[in-house]
């Protein structure tokens, strides 16, 4: 009886383990990842699922190296994830690399391992998905990022990306060196904090609400002690994000500025041309009658006063003369010029405002200058325009002032000072007086161009122009020019 017993328990016992095997073979098969077992470094089994991702057949794999079908660069990595996984009864966590299909293409898998007795032996068992879809697409993405990486980094104006909380998600190295910041200041932070400009950030908020809007905006920011003039353009990027391009279109306003300039200047001198042309004749009139008066037979005060309007006449014949000679289109001549004549006859056309203004000029000239090779109109609006801020700052000082002008040889140059007892220029003013636009002056009284003209000029020539000032005492102008610079 008892041995029956023993024998149905066995019997039991027996068809319980076939029965283990049987599901657990049964779960292999239908397992949604490909299994195999390899022992001493080569397969000994494999499943329908690992045969059909591998393109094997299960006799081809049996007995072959398992290493032989893992890309070679890779190999280590699974080397010694197996080695691991023998010294463990725990899973490995996932790891990815390339196994070599039967036809040759790689296939990106990732993997776990893990230990088990087979056959009274130790033994890895492995299983593994393909993911080579899912590499691709991201090898994919990573490329179209560093384009799109490098687009951002190369193109010339500045772009932002700012989400729908107005906070910046990405900007480009032209937005940091537009606005003097360092490279990952600006993202995370809100727009205003960044750029505080209340119309912007209304432009990016609209763009976000009207996913048809493409809006722009100019304004003006100053850049640590420049202002800049920028455009902004807001294009949604769905209903999250809004891309937002800043161009800087500082050059390109002042080179229209300059053009308006320079055709308001042709302007001018062609009135002034013609109101000069009006002026001649009776100014002959004058000049001929009161000639004729004065030999005449009046009084000795009658003469006198008839000399005196003979003289004055002639005098406005003189600045007439010279207002022509300075309106009248010039093409650019160099030639040998006395510099002293011309400190001269700029003074002669501004002898009547310097009088009026009560400005008195103290000249310095030192005779007998070489001549030096000019363009005499050109360096004519340079002493005009250092004359016209020298008058407008002294008048705006007090009213009154004194014009010292002082020529002089130093070694192969000839240097001509002008110095005037206005305000002063602020030390922090002082190095960008000579820059486009650049003006002190309110609103509406100075385009900022005049100082910037006669850089150029005096550049031309090869020659230097540089101002020296003392707040509230002096300012002195400068110019060096060569004396065998021939053009």
């Amino acid at each position: 009886m008892k041995s029956t017993v023993v024998e149905k328990q066995s019997e039991q016992s027996q068809t319980g383990l076939t029965d283990s095997a049987e599901l657990a073979q049964a779960l292999i098969r239908c397992a949604a990842t490909g299994i195999y077992i390899v022992m001493h470094g080569r397969f000994i089994y494999v499943n329908s699922l690992f045969e059909e991702l591998t393109g094997y057949a299960q006799d081809e794999l049996l007995s072959t190296y398992s290493l032989n079908l893992v890309h070679p660069e890779d190999r280590e990595l699974v080397r010694r994830k197996a080695i691991e996984s023998l010294k463990t009864p725990q899973s490995s966590p996932p790891f990815e690399y390339r196994f070599i299909r039967k036809n040759g293409d790689l296939m990106w898998v990732l993997e776990r391992v893990t230990s088990t007795k087979y056959r009274g032996k130790r033994a890895t068992v492995g299983s593994f998905v393909d993911i080579t879809q899912r590499k691709q697409a991201e090898a994919q993405f990573k490329a179209q990022k560093e384009l799109i990486d490098r687009i951002l980094a190369n193109m010339p104006s500045g772009v932002l990306v700012v989400g729908r909380d107005l906070q910046i998600v990405l900007a480009n190295k032209a937005f940091y060196d537009t606005f003097k910041m360092k490279m990952g200041d600006a993202e995370g932070r809100r727009v205003k904090d960044v750029i505080p400009m209340s119309d912007l950030s209304k432009v990016i908020s609209i763009a976000l609400t009207d996913r048809k809007a493409q809006l722009g905006l100019e304004f003006r920011y100053k850049v640590a002690t420049v202002e800049r003039i920028l455009v902004a353009h807001a294009i949604p990027m769905g209903e999250q994000e809004v891309l937002l391009f800043l161009h800087d279109v500082t050059d390109d306003r002042q080179r229209q500025e300059r053009l308006y300039f320079t055709d308001r200047l042709a302007s001018i001198g062609e009135m002034t041309s013609g109101i000069a042309h009006e002026l001649n004749n009776p100014l002959t009139s004058v000049i001929a009658f009161s000639q004729l008066l004065m030999d005449g037979d009046f009084s000795d005060d009658a003469k006198e006063d008839l000399a005196c309007i003979h003289s004055e006449a002639q005098r406005a014949a003189e600045i007439v003369k010279n207002l022509l000679t300075f309106a009248r289109k010039h093409e650019p001549v160099r030639q040998l010029t006395q510099i002293n004549k011309l400190v001269e006859d700029m003074l002669k056309l501004r002898a009547y405002e310097l009088r009026v203004n009560n400005i008195q000029v103290n000249s310095h000239f030192t005779p007998e200058l070489p001549e030096i090779m000019v363009d005499y109109f050109q360096m004519q609006q340079v002493f005009l325009n250092i004359i016209l801020n020298a008058e407008t700052a002294m008048i705006q000082a007090h009213n009154q002032g004194t014009l010292t002008i002082k020529t002089e040889r130093v070694d192969s140059i000839i240097r001509i000072s002008l110095t005037d007892d206005g305000p002063g220029i602020a030390e922090e003013n002082l190095s960008r007086i000579f820059d486009p636009f650049f003006t002190t002056k309110e609103v509406g009284s100075g385009t900022g161009l005049g100082l910037s003209i006669c850089y150029g000029i005096v550049a031309g020539h090869r020659g230097n122009i540089y101002a020296r000032s003392q707040l509230d005492k002096d300012t002195t102008f400068v110019l060096e020019l060569p004396i065998t610079a021939a053009g």
